[in-house]
């Protein structure tokens, strides 16, 4: 009987262990919370097959889950750098792709060029959220006060932001 209880509590052990390192506390993200780096095979079925259903193509991608329970891939696709959030239930939740000035539609360089002359442009994304899809820029003035421009699928402007870190 003792063998058994040994057998099992080694066993026990050896499997919180291979759970501990497969999933990484990272640092404490300000923006998002505590999040965990993770192996792919550590990510719920749901998420996985949800995402291997849009990306099939995707090749190195790198899982971190959020305080939320979501679940965000990280890959390059195209050249760009892309982040997929999905929920803990394979719902789809948004899309960033970084892009570069010359990826974004013709008429937002002129907006940003007429209004924030004396701005540096940073952070590209194309964000798609549901239906909704918009370009935020980042631009930084010589005082490195930073706002986030937000544009709508046709390069209307449609906001200006405090520049949040993503």
């Amino acid at each position: 009987m003792k063998k058994y209880v040994y057998l099992l509590s080694a066993l026990l052990l050896f499997a919180g262990t291979g759970a501990a390192l497969a999933q990484k506390k990272n640092q404490k993200d300000p923006s998002r919370g505590p999040v965990l780096t993770l192996d792919a095979g550590t990510v719920p079925s749901a998420v996985s097959a949800r995402f291997a259903a849009l990306h099939p193509d995707a090749g190195k991608v790198s899982w971190i889950r959020d305080h939320r329970y979501n679940y965000e891939a990280t890959f390059s696709s195209g050249g760009h750098d892309v982040l997929v959030m999905i929920d803990e239930f394979g719902n789809m939740l948004q899309t960033e792709t970084v892009l570069s000035m010359t990826d974004l539609p013709k008429n937002i360089s002129p907006q940003i060029a007429t209004g924030y002359a004396d701005y540096e442009t940073g952070r590209i994304v194309r964000l798609e959220s549901g239906a909704e899809v918009t370009y935020n820029v980042v631009v930084r003035n010589a005082a490195r006060e930073a706002r986030e421009l937000v544009f709508d699928l046709n390069g209307n402007f449609v906001r200006e932001m405090q520049e949040t870190r993503r």
